[in-house]
Formats: structure tokens, sequence, C-alpha cells
């Protein structure tokens, strides 16, 4: 089996993918610039040190999730700091990789921001218009790498999954923010919730990365994963409400449009993952949410 490092090995995916790779046998090396149980504390911009710690573990795969996200206001300063943490430090890991002997293949975690106000549904092939500094530093980094897969051969794969929810997120985002306020009896303050949004449940996510690892022929592509359709955000609350059982009247909604840099309509087309990962999606939302809740209410009741 192969040695997995995973940086940003604390975040939701990244604890959800190191038991996941972990329980199919392969061996785990958690990285993270934050100190933990099982963690490995690395330093993204020292190379040195970073192909020292993959070479002595044996590394075969990276999965790089690690990045810094900052949807706000775009800024001169905020992009030069995004640009120097996901673009720079995705060079210094690459670099680091080809030091390593054992290294085989880098997985990339992108992001649909990268698409920006490409057409939809976003498609591999559509042209990138990053409407943020984050979705422009993801998109550099992106493109850094299918150069170097171009020039050097370096073995990357870029995966861009759409909107991931499951258990284990954090209530800062929409679907663990709802089903934690209506289970605890709290209001829940929203925007319209007409927008449309393509939620991928984490056990699918998990299954296109770990597929990743392992097919042939698939360096420097991208690759969408998601549910490949659009849910409303009220629709989605509907849902909630049901499996709740709380009122609608809890649920209060505003009347301002959209956040800068939000888009309205939001889906992927999956067929890429279909035909190179021999992958489709498994869980759509009312299971999706279920497993959600259920692991709010305790472990005695999750999926």
């Amino acid at each position: 089996m192969s040695t997995c490092m995973i940086t940003g090995a604390s975040s939701f995916i990244g604890q959800a993918l190191g038991t996941f790779l972990e329980r199919r046998g392969h061996e785990i090396v958690r990285a993270s610039r934050t100190a933990g149980p099982g963690m490995t504390l690395y330093d993204p911009a020292d190379t040195e040190s970073l192909s020292t710690l993959m070479t002595e573990r044996g590394v075969t795969h990276v999965v790089h999730l690690a990045a810094q996200k900052d949807r706000t206001l775009t800024t001169f300063a905020l992009t030069r700091r995004l640009l120097d943490v996901n673009l720079f430090n995705t060079l210094r890991l690459a670099e680091a990789c080809t030091r390593t002997p054992s290294f085989r293949r880098m997985i990339f975690l992108g992001t649909c921001d990268e698409y920006g106000l490409g057409s939809n549904p976003f498609h591999e092939a559509n042209r990138e218009e990053p409407t943020s500094a984050y979705g422009l530093s993801k998109l550099a980094a992106t493109q850094l790498l299918q150069m170097l897969h171009r020039t050097l051969g370096f073995n990357v794969v870029i995966a861009r999954p759409s909107v991931v929810y499951g258990p284990g997120q954090s209530g800062e985002m929409f679907i663990p923010a709802l089903l934690s306020a209506l289970h605890s009896g709290r209001a829940f303050h929203m925007s319209s919730g007409g927008q449309q949004r393509d939620f991928l449940y984490i056990d699918d996510l998990l299954d296109g990365l770990a597929a990743m690892m392992t097919r042939p022929d698939i360096d420097g592509r991208v690759i969408n994963l998601g549910a490949g359709i659009s849910t409303t955000l009220n629709e989605i609350v509907s849902l909630a409400l049901s499996l709740t059982g709380a009122s609608e009247s809890r649920v209060t909604r505003s009347s301002e449009g959209l956040r800068q840099n939000d888009l309205a309509n939001y889906r992927v087309d999956v067929s890429a993952a279909a035909r190179y990962l021999e992958w489709h999606p498994r869980i759509g939302p009312q299971d999706g949410l279920t497993r959600t809740l259920n692991w709010l209410k305790g472990p005695s009741q999750s999926a």
C-alpha cells in the first residue's frame, strides 16, 4: 500500500480523508501547521525540511489540501497574501515531491471558485474567470502544476470539488449551521435562499480523491467532483425542517441580494469524473442531510 501525506490534515476534509485512507490500509502522514493528536508539524515554506520528511517516511502520494481561504473583499494586500500561501507554498511542495525518491503522484484540491463567471454548468474545458483573490490564487496554483506536468513530467491531478458537506464540518458552513440551529431550537438567519448550489457529500468526495491516487493516465488533468445537480438553499432548508421537525418560523430570510463574489447558480459537469475515474456521486441531499444530522445528535445515531 501507499504512504500518503495529507497537507491541511487537521481540516474537515483532511481529517475525514486520513481516516478513510487508513481504513483501506494506507499509511498516513498527517501534515499540519497546527499541533494536535497524530499531526506532524511542518513548515510549508521550507522545501528542504519537507523533502527530508517525505523521504524519511517513504511518501508515495501527496494530497495537498492546505490553503488559506478568504472570500472577503478583494484587496491588493489580500491577493498578495493568498498568492504567497496558495501558489508559492504549492510550488515549494511540488519541488519537495521531486526530491522524494518514493513519490508517485500529487492530488491538488482546487476549487470551483476558479471558474468564477465561467459558463454554467462548470466544465473543465471552460475558460476560468475567478471573481476573488482566493479563486485567482487557486487557479494560479492549478496552472503552475499543469505547467510542471507538461515541462517536467510532474505527476499531478487537480480535483475541483463543489460545495462539500457532512459530519465533522465546522458550523460556519451553511448546512451544519442550519442543522445545528434547527436541532438545538435556535433561530437561523440566512439570505433569501434562491441561490442554487451543487452540494457534494463528504464520502463521495473521498471516493473521488482515492480514485485519483490510483487511476492511470490522468496526470495533468483537472477533474470536477460534484453532485452534478443544483439545489437551492431553500430546498435544503425544507429538507432540514422536515428532518428536524422544526417550525418554519425558526428560519428568517434577508431581503438583501447576493454577497460580493457570490454566484446565483453553481453546478458542475461531472462527466470527466465518470470517464476517467469511473466515479459517480452516490449520496443525495436527503441522505446526506440525514447522516449529518445523526452525527450532530451523537455517535450512536451516526450512519
